[in-house]
């Protein structure tokens, strides 16, 4: 998973976990580490640890980006001769094509590289509104364009500030610019051509 929507990251992490979960014990099968808080040896090494009550195991590797040339090659090593038990989950927020990695990912799987790339910011109300949508609300275009303006293009922080409107109206309701007004805080710079 490549690209810097970071909700789309942890939306597909968190649906690989759940397909992980149907066929097994979770609980003692996921393994979550993050690139330079934890070292490679110990990634590589819950990658080849065999599953436990469950026909795989889930690893799940933040950050690869982040990773040292020599931590990145030890990642290459495995990626090329992969524990068929395991399913190695790797996210990064600019992994550049031209790496040893990456070529070594989009190598193992023909659709290894999930592109995690944003949406453009003409494209963010309509991101805006289906948020709004999978949360049983109904967002109006107004709405959804000043919602962009007043929280800037970050997924994250898009959707959980559609989470706060939710809770305040209810399901079902329609969210219109008073409502944004009303319950979001203008976080994100002002653009000169926005006065």
């Amino acid at each position: 998973m490549n690209g810097a929507d970071d909700f789309k990251r942890e939306f597909l992490v968190e649906r690989l976990t759940k397909r992980v979960a149907e066929l097994g014990d979770i609980d003692f099968n996921r393994d979550v580490f993050v690139a330079g808080a934890d070292d490679v040896a110990r990634v590589i090494d819950a990658c080849n640890t065999l599953p436990f009550m469950s026909e795989v195991r889930l690893v799940v590797f933040k950050d690869v980006d982040k990773l040292a040339k020599q931590a990145a090659e030890s990642l290459v090593s495995y990626v090329s001769d992969p524990c068929p038990t395991t399913v190695l989950a790797m996210t990064a927020s600019k992994l550049a094509k031209n790496t040893r990695l990456y070529k070594a990912i989009a190598k193992s799987a023909p659709r290894a590289v999930v592109d995690c790339a944003p949406k453009s910011r003409r494209d963010l109300p309509l991101q805006v509104r289906e948020f709004a949508s999978s949360l049983r609300l109904t967002c109006t275009q107004p709405a959804a364009e000043l919602l962009v303006s007043y929280v800037g293009e970050s997924t994250v922080r898009l959707y959980s500030e559609l989470e706060k409107i939710a809770s305040a109206l209810g399901k079902g309701a329609v969210v219109d610019t008073a409502d944004v007004e009303r319950f979001v805080t203008r976080t994100a710079e002002v653009k000169p051509w926005e006065f």
